[in-house]
């Protein structure tokens, strides 16, 4: 049997923009679903999703980062920082140990 260790979590999803945020809103019971705002839905048939909403990307990435960055990726950094704080690893050198393996999610709409 093989064990598994979580050191900590990080989440940028619809219902909230850190784990606690999420956690909270999912123990409330609230939806993340929405009318679309990221762009003007108005001409498909669909005009609600799950979107993650005021997503602020500063503290993940510099400005010409973000320009070259997909929002996704922006997303996952921003919940890998949080996941590497929660895991008190402030100030790991990852270079000075082996690689750990690192779990990831996302869903996008096709470009």
């Amino acid at each position: 049997m093989r064990r598994v260790v979580v050191t900590g979590l990080g989440a940028v999803t619809p219902l909230g923009n850190s784990a606690p945020e999420t956690w909270r809103a999912a123990l409330a019971g609230e939806s993340g679903i929405d009318w679309i705002r990221a762009f003007d839905a108005g001409d498909y048939p669909v005009r609600v999703a799950a979107e993650v909403k005021d997503f602020d990307p500063t503290g993940v990435a510099s400005p010409k980062e973000q320009r070259k960055l997909d929002r996704n990726v922006l997303m996952a950094l921003a919940a890998g920082k949080e996941a590497v704080e929660s895991a008190g690893l402030n100030g790991f050198d990852p270079q000075s140990r082996p690689a750990r393996p690192a779990r990831t999610r996302s869903a996008r709409r096709p470009s």
